[in-house]
């Protein structure tokens, strides 16, 4: 199980925003949990909210990341390295989008609303990645 963890305490040396992965025990509860990436190694200081996130089933992780940083891809091994933005100036995913998420098939959703609740160009658009999301639980 991959998640989006923040820490807010005053302890040093903890990641503030991290991307960790959780084992799954026999029993299928959630065992250890591991910090796979500190995202302060990829944006700095100021790490902005990442409030979606969706696996490829190759293991590419997709973030969408804050109002105004748009979106990124997270290629295995996950390090700041191996971080790259997505589609830049092709696929508009920053704001303000509210969510990432993938279909059952080879299609990411990417939910558009502008400002405004009433706002005439809100739309939900399909994007063919010609891969397929990762295998979910639950998810037939």
């Amino acid at each position: 199980i991959y998640s989006i963890g923040i820490y807010t305490g005053d302890s040093t040396g903890i990641a503030l925003t991290g991307l960790y992965r959780h084992a799954i025990n026999v029993d299928g509860s959630a065992g250890e949990t591991e910090l796979v990436l500190d995202f302060g190694d990829y944006f700095g200081e100021f790490i902005p909210s990442i409030p979606d996130m969706t696996i490829a089933a190759d293991g590419d992780i997709y973030i969408r990341a804050g109002s105004t940083a748009g979106a990124y891809i997270i290629h295995p091994p996950y390090s700041a390295s191996s971080i790259e933005v997505f589609y830049p100036r092709v696929v508009d995913v920053g704001p303000p989008n509210l969510t990432v998420v993938w279909g059952t098939d080879r299609y990411m959703y990417i939910n558009h609303k502008p400002s405004g609740t009433d706002a005439p160009d809100r739309a939900v658009y399909r994007v063919n990645l010609w891969e397929l999301g990762a295998t979910a639980f639950g998810r037939n």
